[in-house]
């Protein structure tokens, strides 16, 4: 070969073993990248197997989430439709449920400062069936707090602003609750952006007048006044339409509070309407809005993270948001007083009724707004429930007239609680989780055992029933029998046959409730009128009823023999 074939040659083995170098060396990387990936692989399978081991469920991964079953026409959930008084000794399931709620509450407490100092209590009816305190009011020395201890409630304080408000209505003082607040301060202006429209007394106590959450002066408004208030608030608007979704508003509850007093009372300020008008019909004697030396000698102080005690806020002009104290046995007075509509006589019981109504329903299903409740559906009954926090103090307000039933807890210094925040509103949640299941049961198996609350005599036997069709005008006989089945009269159809109903006693010896209820209705069949009221004729010489009728089924009934 020449010298030239010689090179070329040379420079071709050259870039050979440099390619082939180069492809040894993406192989190995490749097979490292192999390798990595593998191992990878083979971890996460791993990883998910423990993973269901610890689940216990069956699947090699996250189980499918599965869709809530369609409950659209089935009959509605068991619950009383009276009342029962409970007996000295309680029902078994009801006390091993307290029992549980007890040792839960307890739990709570850390025993190593003994702190927070907490209260709770659970009433039904006129009855407090459980009331429990733990931890200590100060941790130098062992100091339990007791049904007299007093606790700062915070934002409990709007229940007694929505009180007002209502009391002002059944008075004349307020023409409509939808009325614009405007109409009765005028000096109360905020631009509203949206619609234009002036925000009114229910939106603003329901929390769905879209108004800044804090006042101008926001939280210690020691030296403002309602006008400096006003003239602020006149360069600020509104943060959401009025009526479209609830945001919590103090600056809403101490217009209420402040704008309402100063304009429709003569030489008095809420606090002072609330004392006369609230705390003092319902012997309230140990809640307030000023700590004085006098309220502190049985009081569960505030701690800081660090363990030291700290000093009382005062809010001065926002304090119709959340200034109160309280202790355990004021709050059930009232708590009791909210929990039967009927038979209080402080307020209407409409107004009470209207006062717990939802205004609104949030997208999960079970939260729900109103006046001034942050209410949760639970167990098939709506728990109305008012929370407060301040210092480092959380109390809940919460009822269930439904069940005539209520909830107290106060806290007194949430920094210590164990198992973290959030606190009181999780607690509620926990209590009535185990509460309502064992209460509703309790409650239905009394009221199946009872028996009719008056003689049934002058009620029982059999009748002749002609019913008239309403467009036809014609008339058909029946014969039925009432007869008396534990807390209930049935009225049974012997001949032709026709829907046998029941007759329940509502506290007048002629006027009753008629219900016309299939056993396989449901819940939206029950409330497409399923009632009607039916009338006894009064009563002969012999002490029995001649007659009755439904006039809403066009039905006359004359006794037989």
């Amino acid at each position: 070969m020449s010298s030239v074939e010689n090179l070329v040659m040379e420079s071709m083995q050259i870039r050979y073993t440099r390619s082939t170098r180069t492809w040894r060396i993406v192989a190995v990387v490749a097979c490292i990248i192999a390798i990595v990936m593998t191992a990878l692989f083979l971890w996460q399978v791993l990883k998910n197997d423990e993973e269901c081991a610890k689940c216990g469920n069956g699947y090699d991964r996250a189980p499918p989430k599965k869709s809530e079953p369609d409950t659209y026409g089935s009959p509605c959930p068991k619950t009383p439709g009276k009342l029962m008084a409970l007996s000295e000794k309680l029902p078994e399931q009801l006390s091993t449920g307290l029992k549980k709620i007890a040792d839960y509450i307890s739990s709570r407490v850390n025993k190593t400062v003994n702190l927070p100092a907490i209260s709770a209590d659970i009433f039904y009816q006129d009855r407090t069936l459980l009331s429990l305190h733990e931890g200590t009011k100060v941790t130098t020395r062992e100091d339990i707090p007791d049904d007299q201890t007093i606790y700062r409630i915070g934002s409990v304080t709007k229940v007694f602003v929505v009180l007002m408000v209502y009391k002002f209505y059944e008075e004349g003082l307020i023409d409509s609750l939808d009325d614009p607040l405007s109409k009765y301060a005028p000096g109360f202006y905020i631009q509203n952006p949206f619609t234009g429209e002036n925000v009114t007394i229910r939106q603003i106590a329901s929390q769905m007048s879209g108004l800044p959450r804090e006042a101008p002066c926001f939280y210690i408004c020691r030296n403002d006044t309602s006008e400096e208030q006003l003239q602020l608030l006149k360069n600020r608007s509104l943060i959401l339409p009025p009526g479209s979704m609830p945001s919590y508003s103090n600056l809403g509850y101490a217009l209420l509070g402040r704008l309402l007093s100063e304009n429709l009372l003569q030489n008095q300020t809420f606090e002072t309407w609330v004392k006369e008008n609230i705390l003092k019909p319902l012997n309230m004697t140990r809640t307030g809005f000023e700590i004085t030396a006098d309220v502190q000698q049985n009081m569960a102080f505030p701690y800081s993270p660090n363990g030291e005690i700290m000093p009382f806020m005062n809010i001065y002009w926002v304090a119709p948001a959340g200034q109160m104290y309280s202790t355990l046995e004021d709050m059930t007075k009232l708590g009791m007083t909210l929990a039967q509509p009927s038979k209080q006589t402080l307020f209407r019981p409409a107004s009470l009724w209207d006062m717990m109504s939802a205004a609104d329903i949030a997208p999960d299903g079970t939260t729900i707004w109103g006046a001034p409740w942050e209410m949760e559906l639970q167990e098939h009954f709506i728990v109305r429930q008012k929370g407060g926090v301040i210092d480092s103090y959380e109390a809940y307000l919460s009822i269930v007239p439904e069940l005539q039933l209520g909830v107290n807890l106060f806290i007194s210094t949430f920094h210590f609680v164990k198992g973290g925040p959030p606190i009181s509103n999780r607690m509620i949640h926990d209590i009535y989780k185990i509460l309502l299941p064992v209460m509703n049961q309790t409650l239905v198996d009394l009221e199946g055992s009872s028996e009719f609350p008056v003689d049934p005599k002058p009620y029982i036997g059999n009748y002749s029933v002609n019913i008239s069709d309403v467009l036809s005008h014609e008339v058909t006989t029946y014969s039925v029998e009432i007869t008396v089945q534990d807390d209930i009269l049935q009225v049974r159809f012997i001949n032709p046959p026709y829907q046998n109903f029941n007759i329940v006693y509502i506290g007048n010896k002629l006027v009753f409730q008629a219900e016309f209820k299939w056993p396989s209705s449901s819940c939206f069949t029950e409330r497409m009128g399923s009632y009607d009221d039916l009338h006894f004729l009064s009563f002969e010489e012999n002490g029995v009823s001649p007659g009755f009728k439904v006039p809403g089924k066009a039905m006359i009934a004359t006794r037989v023999s």
